[in-house]
């Protein structure tokens, strides 16, 4: 699966969104790596198409990592300061997700149960949580870290993971598909 800015840029929004706001720059790529995993795991893709590297401070999606870096996503969107990313697109109180009408209602469902279970986390706490809940990281400490390499932490075995990986190429074939056909 290729990265897919549009959705990653909908998620960074969403995550930033339920934050007030505000949020650091090390937990917002936690989250989405967390997120990621999470939509791996329960529906054989991810939401973003990342990939994903073992970092000193935990498991990062790479290209929402760079993105973010080099504040190449758009200005009326998202403000990189530093530290610190700022999210400047308005958002509807009565009806949020219409801004962010690209997450279908099950990255909504993913995104929510992240926020639920890890958004009140800090940066440093998280960064550590995540060397711990993501075995793949260990392994694979300044690499990248591979979809094969997370399935095979989680336990999957090796005709699972092939399965998993091959459904996924089938899916990306009809992505690229549908995108020639439009």
């Amino acid at each position: 699966m290729s990265f897919d800015f549009a959705t990653a840029k909908h998620i960074v929004g969403y995550f930033l969104w339920k934050a007030g706001g505000t949020m650091s720059y090390l937990k917002l790529l936690k989250l989405v790596y967390l997120a990621d995993r999470k939509a791996l795991l329960e529906t054989g893709k991810t939401l973003t198409g990342d990939s994903y590297s073992a970092m000193k401070l935990g498991p990062v999606p790479y290209f929402t990592h760079n993105y973010l870096k080099q504040d190449r996503f758009p200005s009326g969107w998202i403000e990189h300061k530093k530290f610190y990313v700022r999210l400047k697109k308005e958002v509807d109180s009565k009806d949020p997700l219409e801004t962010f009408e690209l997450l279908s209602s099950m990255a909504q469902d993913i995104l929510e149960n992240i926020w639920e279970k890890y958004g009140k986390m800090d940066k440093y706490n998280l960064s550590k949580l995540t060397q711990t809940i993501c075995p793949e990281w260990e392994k694979c400490k300044d690499d990248s870290i591979e979809l094969s390499d997370i399935l095979k932490a989680e336990g999957y075995t090796s005709s699972q993971i092939h399965a998993t990986l091959e459904r996924l190429a089938e899916f990306n074939k009809l992505q690229e598909f549908s995108k020639e056909m439009q």
